[in-house]
């Protein structure tokens, strides 16, 4: 119960190494899943159908 009360040193965690890098491969994770998605999206057959509906 005593750790939920202390208070957070947000100066302290932003200038750590070890956050800083727990943040940017969280970004590069997200990123690359997000080209997936995208890859996966253009696969559907919802998304063919709306592109051969828009081609005329």
């Amino acid at each position: 119960m005593k750790n939920y009360g202390l208070q957070s040193n947000y100066p302290d965690l932003l200038a750590s190494r070890g956050y800083q890098n727990g943040v940017i491969h969280r970004l590069l994770q997200t990123k690359g899943q997000l080209a997936i998605a995208k890859n996966l999206r253009s696969k559907t057959i919802a998304t063919k159908i709306d592109q051969e509906l828009h081609r005329s």
